[in-house]
C-alpha cells in the first residue's frame, strides 16, 4: 500500500497502521498525491506513457518501507480495542438521535 501526504508524516502513524493492517506500506517521495495523480492521468492521455503501469513505475518512487510487526500491534492491541469500542458506542448513539424525533412524532 502506498501512503502519501499528512497520514504519512508520522512515522509511529505508519507503524501502527502497518502493524494493525497486515500490510507493507510504501511512502511515497511525491507527497502531493492528488498532483501526482493528475500527472499521471494526463501522461497516458497525451500517450507520454503508453499505459498507467508504465506511468506509475517512472513516476512514483518511494523514500521508505514500513513493514508490519506483530509486536507492536501486540502493544497497542488494548488501545485498538478501546477505540474500536468507542466508535461503536458512536454509530449507536447517532443511530438513537436519528431514530428520537421520529419517535416524538408519532406519539
Amino acid at each position: 500500500i502506498r501512503v502519501a501526504g499528512g497520514g504519512a508524516r508520522s512515522r509511529l502513524g505508519l507503524q501502527l497502521r502497518a502493524a494493525f493492517s497486515g500490510c507493507r506500506l510504501e511512502k511515497v517521495r511525491m507527497q502531493e498525491a492528488s498532483c501526482l495523480g493528475a500527472a499521471i492521468l494526463a501522461g497516458v492521455g497525451a500517450r507520454v506513457f503508453t499505459n498507467y503501469d508504465q506511468a506509475v513505475k517512472e513516476l512514483v518512487s518511494t523514500v521508505e518501507t514500513v513493514e508490519p510487526d506483530a509486536t507492536l500491534a501486540a502493544r497497542y492491541q488494548a488501545q485498538m480495542d478501546d477505540w474500536r469500542a468507542f466508535c461503536r458506542s458512536l454509530v449507536e448513539n447517532r443511530k438513537q438521535r436519528e431514530q428520537s424525533p421520529k419517535e416524538a412524532i408519532a406519539q
